[in-house]
């Protein structure tokens, strides 16, 4: 991400210069949606498609036949988060640092339904929602992309 790790000393930064290199080159686009659908596999979910009334086809993230089998690792906690609830923050902030704002507000959507469904994932859905919701600079000046993930996170917040 554009921020310096604190368990990963060495991990490279992503520039404003490299993020919109990254967003305008569509074989680094497709790797990051291909590690974010692995990411998702590792955490039960899986990353689809669906098509609107209006023939829009849109993202959809939801589980997957194998959820039950991760709850233990990915979902389960005896304290107050699961180490790969760090992940998911992570993996959402990247998402828009490279323009996948619709996978995120998808993986948000269904990080929400998780929470309703009852894994007590309450404390990490505040720093979820910030991640999905990253006002992303390109441009050293500081000239921000919105995206409609904002509103779907200010919508959530609200209720």
């Amino acid at each position: 991400t554009d921020e310096t790790s604190r368990h990963h000393h060495g991990a490279p930064l992503l520039s404003a210069e490299l993020r919109e290199r990254a967003r305008s080159d569509s074989d680094v686009v497709a790797g990051v949606r291909r590690s974010f659908q692995r990411f998702c596999d590792f955490l039960g979910l899986e990353v689809g498609t669906r098509e609107g009334e209006d023939g829009q086809v849109s993202c959809v993230v939801s589980k997957a036949q194998h959820y039950d089998e991760r709850v233990a690792v990915c979902w389960y906690t005896r304290f107050s988060g699961n180490h790969n609830w760090l992940r998911i923050s992570r993996v959402l902030h990247c998402l828009r640092l490279v323009g996948l704002d619709e996978e995120a507000a998808a993986f948000l959507t269904c990080l929400e339904g998780l929470h309703a469904e009852g894994v007590p994932c309450e404390a990490a859905l505040k720093h979820w929602r910030k991640r999905a919701a990253t006002k992303v600079s390109c441009e050293p000046q500081g000239a921000f992309f919105s995206a409609d993930c904002d509103g779907l996170v200010q919508s959530i917040a609200s209720k």
